[in-house]
């Protein structure tokens, strides 16, 4: 009986299940090696929630890398974006430091690269970017990396020298510095120009941010940062200080804005219109700040995102929902 079992057995059979075997063994290899990959080693701490004060969570990208002259930031819920401005592409960041990957932004026509200085998140998972570059701006999808998904373009006559980018939900604002104005678009169709008889003018807009119906502007060379209203653009204040060369601004919540300041290399906190303190080397060691460019924030997790442009990083830090109120 055992000899028959054997003559029942060919060949050509032992051949398929061993190679079938194979293939399994190097497919479960391919998805281990896979599987941790994509589960690398966390760059950025858990946030203490034990903490009084800022503290440093990490720095980006992990270890010894350096981004190509980053600045502007967007936070998505889950995911940071972060303008590589020499490179021309953003990079991807998970909430744990991680780097997943570029978007690379294509050159518009006539250019040999694309600039990206300012981006921001809009609703149906889309990104807009500012392309200085290309005097433009460019709505790309923000699934996945690789070359980007294009979907809409704003460009001249309506914008010909965009510097800054901000949107409340598909309300989507951006700062054109040929004519000193903020432009607002739904879609791809301008609703609105706003700041044009502000009095004095705004010079050179670096970054904005809506929030509760307002826009907060960060004018740069007038060392300045205006709070207008998002509809009108009439002028509601102007932060009380005089900063050095503010680049971006954000809202923490609780009536808390926080401003970049490149010249002083810090980060500036505001409590309903009054400075109430400040993020830098000297306060937050480790939180090198030799030029910040581009701010964002993550509610979720109290977690503050800071660019800088000269070390090529992005310094992140954990900010207490109590600190910084008066």
């Amino acid at each position: 009986m055992a000899q028959n079992a054997m003559r029942g057995v060919r060949p050509r059979t032992v051949v398929r299940a061993g190679a079938a075997i194979v293939f399994i063994g190097l497919l479960a290899t391919a998805i281990s090696v896979l599987a941790t990959r994509c589960s690398g080693p966390a760059v950025l701490k858990e946030p203490d929630r034990s903490a009084t004060k800022p503290v440093l969570a990490g720095v980006l990208p992990g270890g010894s890398g350096r981004l190509a002259n980053p600045i502007g930031l967007a936070w998505d819920g889950s995911r940071l974006y972060v303008c590589e401005s020499d490179a021309g592409a953003v990079a991807v960041f998970d909430a744990r430091g991680r780097r997943r990957g570029v978007i690379r932004v294509p050159a518009a026509s006539g250019a040999t690269t694309s600039y990206p200085v300012s981006v921001c998140v809009l609703e149906g998972g889309e990104l807009a970017l500012a392309d200085t570059a290309g005097s433009r701006v460019v709505v790309v999808s923000s699934a996945g990396t690789g070359d980007a998904r294009v979907k809409r373009v704003i460009g001249e006559p309506m914008v010909s020298q965009p510097t800054a980018v901000a949107a409340d939900g598909r309300r989507l604002f951006v700062a054109d510095a040929a004519d000193g104005t903020i432009k607002a678009f739904d879609g791809s169709s301008q609703v609105a120009t706003l700041g044009a008889d502000l009095d004095p003018p705004l010079t050179f807009v670096t970054g904005m941010a809506v929030v509760d119906g307002t826009l907060l502007v960060a004018d740069s060379n007038a060392g300045r940062v205006v709070e207008m209203d998002a509809r009108t653009g009439a002028l509601v204040t102007t932060l009380q200080a005089r900063f050095g060369l503010p680049r971006d601004v954000v809202a923490l919540g609780g009536g808390r804005v926080a401003v970049a300041d490149a010249f002083e290399r810090s980060i500036v906190i505001f409590h309903d219109g009054e400075r109430s303190g400040a993020i830098d080397a000297a306060s937050v060691p480790g939180a090198t700040l030799t030029s910040v460019r581009g701010l964002a924030w993550d509610a979720k997790r109290g977690r503050l995102f800071a660019s800088d442009a000269r070390t090529g990083t992005v310094v992140v830090c954990d900010v207490p929902a109590t600190w910084g109120l008066r």
